[in-house]
Parts: C-alpha cells; structure tokens; sequence
C-alpha cells in the first residue's frame, strides 16, 4: 500500500500481486488512508460466541440430556412404526378372514381342490415336487 500511496501505479501492482483488478488496489488504498495498516488486517466475521458461563459438569448434564432426548425420540418413532407395521398385519388377517367366510375352500369339488404338496395319490408314486428345471 505504501508503494502505491507514495505514488506506483494501481494496475502495475495488481500485475505484480496477481490480484484480480487494480480497483482491488484502490479499494486498498482507500482503507489505508482511513484505517492506516489496522485497516488491513484480517478480522473476525460472524457471530461473536455467548459465554454461557457453564462449568464443565453443567456442559456434560446438558449434553446428556439432549442425548437422552435423542434417544427417547428414536424410541417413540419406532415404536409408533412397530405399532403401524402391526396394525397393517391385522387387517391383511381380517381380510383372508373375510374372504374365507365369503368364499369357504370346502365348497370345492374333490376333484377341483387344489393339490396337497408332499401327499401321495394313488395314481402317483412319489410325492409332488414342483416344476421340473
């Protein structure tokens, strides 16, 4: 900044530094004029940080809280998922209960029935296996 304060051109020194513009340059020179070198220097960006003035023991007693929190949600949803899942499996059951009152199998004639896997008989001499490979 000195350089270009006492005179050097912006664009040679964005040249020479490689930065992109000489207006970074200008924009520089502005600040030092104003704010001197302090102006210059990185600062800290965001948020200061609280100081909650915690002691190391109430920092771990919140900790553990928020984990027990956390665990006791993933309980509750899966329980809920649990208590879903068995509800589903209920009315699938009293569905094959109505269709089996609706429809009885014993209404079938004999020959009609649907075959018995692993039961001989009397025209066959081994039991049914399925379909051939």
């Amino acid at each position: 900044m000195r350089r270009h304060v006492n005179g050097e051109s912006g664009r040679a020194l964005a040249e020479e530094c490689e930065l992109p513009s000489p207006t970074t340059v200008a924009n520089w020179a502005v600040i030092y004029r104003r704010d001197s070198e302090d102006g210059l220097r990185p600062k800290k960006r965001g948020r200061p940080p609280v100081d909650r003035g915690d002691c190391p023991d109430e920092k771990r007693a919140r900790d553990t809280a928020h984990g027990e929190r956390t665990t006791s949600r993933r309980v509750r949803v899966s329980g809920k998922l649990r208590a879903l899942r068995s509800q589903e499996r209920r009315a699938k059951v009293r569905a094959v209960d109505d269709l089996k009152a609706q429809f009885p199998l014993a209404l079938l004639p004999e020959d009609r029935a649907p075959p018995q896997i692993g039961v001989l008989r009397p025209s066959e001499s081994t039991p049914l296996r399925g379909p051939a490979c």
